[in-house]
């Protein structure tokens, strides 16, 4: 295994011979060592033998063989592709994953149509793969196809079709994003509405307000931040109507956008009533956005506070925080 090393970071092409014969030894690790070396030395003659390493019942020869396809596939594509090509219709799915995660590096004009045709696979996993290619290329000729792939049965294919439609900035993908905050999976529905905010334009925002209604915090959250990022302060009437909202990760999303990008007078309208909010994590939020906001002039709601305060995380914070102010 040493001398397999050795042999292949000296890139010792003489070595091939032996090498090639050592894949065959019984010593698991010799042959993990060996497919190394032959990846490191990236003889287009030995691909073969590396294909036929994918199907070692050994994971980390498996990981060694599509670590070494890779390194020859960058030097030899149309090689590489030809040789993986019929893995792609191997009774097994691991086979398929395998040979996908090697195809999709190619620089290689085959590749996204024949993967694009993996993304149709019975197996998840290869699907998962196969959609990945997509993130490398453009793929103004795959719309189609990623449109469909918006159905897929995976909720990980979906989100990453949704990062890839995003990227496109083009129009034309807006319906399937538009499709994609309607999913059953919140993640998948959060990525389409941060999706938006990469393609400009009025009915991306429309949409993105849209999301504002979405039962789900998670994806409320992604939508004010989308819309914070679209619109900067045209977005604040949507931050302060948030400050209701029922879910206590929204309202102190809203709190900390609003510090960002509104003005002191949302402070003056509801802080009160966010000193006073049931959740303690919306209390210790607006004791550091009120400071920021009103400085020393927030010294009477945090005194007031102070008083009847239950929750010892809070009481702390206000403690520090008002013996930090200036003397009003």
């Amino acid at each position: 295994a040493y001398l397999a090393y050795v042999l292949g970071e000296s890139e010792c092409v003489a070595a091939l011979p032996s090498l090639t014969d050592a894949l065959q030894d019984e010593n698991v690790q010799v042959v993990r060592m060996t497919v190394h070396a032959l990846g490191r030395i990236g003889a287009v003659d030995t691909l073969h033998e590396l294909v036929d390493c994918l199907q070692s019942t050994d994971s980390e020869v498996r990981t060694a063989a599509t670590q070494a396809l890779t390194s020859l596939g960058e030097k030899f594509p149309e090689a590489t592709f030809s040789a993986l090509q019929p893995l792609l219709n191997h009774a097994d799915a691991v086979q398929r994953e395998l040979a996908v995660v090697v195809l999709r590096g190619l620089d290689n004009p085959d590749v996204l149509n024949t993967l694009a045709l993996a993304l149709k696979d019975s197996a998840a996993e290869v699907r998962r793969a196969a959609v990945k290619v997509f993130e490398r290329h453009e793929v103004a000729e795959h719309i189609s196809t990623l449109l469909l792939a918006l159905t897929d049965e995976d909720a990980e294919v979906r989100m990453t079709v949704v990062d890839v439609l995003a990227n496109c900035n083009d129009e034309s993908v807006l319906d399937g994003l538009q499709l994609a905050m309607q999913d059953e999976d919140i993640w998948v529905r959060s990525a389409a509405v941060r999706g938006l905010g990469k393609i400009a334009g009025e009915r991306s925002r429309s949409l993105v307000e849209k999301a504002l209604s979405d039962p789900v915090g998670l994806v409320c959250i992604a939508a004010l931040e989308t819309l914070a990022g679209m619109s900067g302060v045209s977005a604040v009437p949507q931050m302060v109507s948030a400050l209701d909202h029922n879910d206590e990760e929204v309202v102190t999303a809203a709190i900390n956008l609003l510090t960002s990008h509104g003005t002191g007078d949302w402070v003056h309208a509801h802080a009160e009533k966010l000193i006073n909010h049931s959740f303690w994590v919306v209390r210790a939020q607006i004791v550091r956005s009120a400071v920021e906001a009103l400085g020393v002039d927030a010294r009477p709601l945090l005194e007031r506070r102070l008083e009847i305060e239950t929750e010892e995380v809070v009481r702390q914070q206000l403690v520090d925080t008002l013996a930090a102010l200036p003397a009003g």
